[in-house]
């Protein structure tokens, strides 16, 4: 196996971008543009682990939303990296590349024709909890609320549906693990998956023994 792309996927304000970023802080990964026929992409890299998008350390801006990408553009993106890059994890976390079963489903795919494990991490948070952090994200607006309810139901349900096909799929309670300590998730939900496990609930523990591949 050549490595594995992890999945990061739950509402908006439930906390994938901190993961992510407190990630790229730990393992000091590095802002690097890829130019890819002719776009040039943003992603974090320090020559084993590339994440999909800019997270500069201590940062709140650009994350994922930095790659601008539809889909597509995205699919093509990520086959590139397993064919050339060649790192040994990839981490992506953007809403719209993850909240529906069919597109994620095609991914896990996509990933296993190109000898690339997938694991999907899901972030789980209550609909109230959720709902509070994005008012206090947008200043207390409530013109996003429609939104954000579709969002909610698409993100369950995708994430049911996954575990249905038999993906691996990972959860983490967001309430229960604070949030600086949730990217120790990605390196344990890696560790279980080349010990064999096919899903679960993560502790957000640190595990020394945790090696890359």
């Amino acid at each position: 196996m050549n490595g594995v792309v992890v999945n990061i996927r739950g509402m908006n304000a439930s906390g994938k971008s901190t993961m992510v970023r407190e990630f790229c802080r730990k393992y000091s990964l590095q802002p690097q543009e890829v130019i890819f026929k002719g776009k040039k992409f943003k992603t974090m890299f320090d020559g084993k682990r590339l994440v999909m998008g800019w997270y500069q350390p201590f940062s709140t801006g650009e994350g994922c939303d930095a790659l601008k990408a539809d889909k597509e553009e995205f699919r093509e993106f990520l086959r590139y990296s397993m064919d050339q890059i060649k790192p040994t994890v990839i981490v992506y976390e953007k809403q719209i590349w993850s909240n529906t079963y069919k597109f994620t489903g095609e991914i896990s795919e996509m990933c296993d024709q190109h000898g690339y494990g997938f694991i999907a991490i899901q972030m789980l948070v209550r609909y109230e909890t959720a709902l509070n952090r994005l008012l206090v994200r947008n200043g207390g607006r409530t013109d996003k609320l429609r939104q954000f309810d579709k969002n909610f139901r698409a993100v369950r349900s995708s994430a049911i549906n996954l575990k249905k096909a038999k993906k691996i799929v990972f959860d983490i309670d967001s309430e229960e693990i604070p949030i600086e300590n949730t990217w120790r998730c990605i390196d344990e939900a890696i560790m279980l998956f080349y010990n064999g496990e096919r899903g679960g609930k993560l502790s957000g523990l640190y595990v020394d023994s945790m090696k890359m591949h």
